[in-house]
Order: C-alpha cells, then structure tokens, then sequence
C-alpha cells in the first residue's frame, strides 16, 4: 500500500504540469490556462512549453493584513506596487515597454478572507491568444 502511495506521488509531480488544482497552489514559474471572469478557485495547469494564457510571476501574501477584508481598492493598490516589479524580476522587460504582456492577478475573495490572504500575480498575454514559451528571462 505504501508503493502505491508513492508511486502515486510521484506521477502526480511527473504530470503536475498537465492537471488541474486549486488555483492557491501556483508557484512562481508555473503556466496555466486563466480561466474567464468570476471567481477562481481551480486552474488548468500547463507545460509551459505548451499553449497558456498565465504564468506566475510572484506569489505573496497581502502585506500587514488588516482583520477584515480590506476592499478591492486596497488590493489593487498592493497589486500595482508589487506586481510590475516583479514581472520586470521575472521576464526581464519593464511592464509598460512589453507591448505582448500584461499582467493579471487573483487575490483572496472576502467570504475567504480569515485563511487566506494570498494574492498571485502572472503574465498573460494582452491579446489573450495561448502562447507556448515560457515568459521567464533567461539567465
């Protein structure tokens, strides 16, 4: 029974890349499909050499939380001051000279907001057509 368990571990990282999981889960680096409007709570995981609309520039919680949902214009402003400089981190691009790119976020809804403070930032293309290559910079 342990054999199992392991060999099922293993396989589920081997295909990570392919599966569908919560959308809390993504790191930095990896490529997904976004899915449309409203409210996420699951993403299609992809290779990122395969077509995708997102890949996670930053993941961070939100900075000195407040005990109550803190409202969406709160949020947008963390997300301005930390999402471009982290999309320059990754890419190597500055976000207002990368014509292609966008950057997009999800953040924690309120009814979420005791547990969860997270908020992802990914590029994702301005056109929303599927891309197969990785935003990263290289080294």
């Amino acid at each position: 029974m342990i054999l199992v368990i392991v060999v099922g571990g293993v396989v589920a990282f081997i295909f990570r890349d392919s599966l569908s999981g919560s959308a809390n889960n993504l790191v930095v680096g990896d490529c997904f499909t976004v899915p449309a409007g409203g409210t996420v709570s699951d993403v299609q995981h992809d290779p990122c050499g395969q077509p995708h609309t997102g890949e996670v520039v930053a993941v961070f919680d939100y900075p000195n939380p407040p005990s109550v949902f803190p409202g969406l214009d709160a949020i947008k402003s963390v997300v301005t001051a930390q999402c471009p400089p982290a999309f320059q981190a990754y890419t190597g691009q500055d976000l207002q000279s990368a014509a292609a790119i966008d950057v997009g976020y999800f953040y924690p809804a309120q009814d979420n907001w005791d547990s969860d403070k997270q908020i992802i930032c990914y590029a994702t293309p301005v056109d929303g057509n599927p891309v197969s290559v990785s935003y990263r910079k290289s080294p």
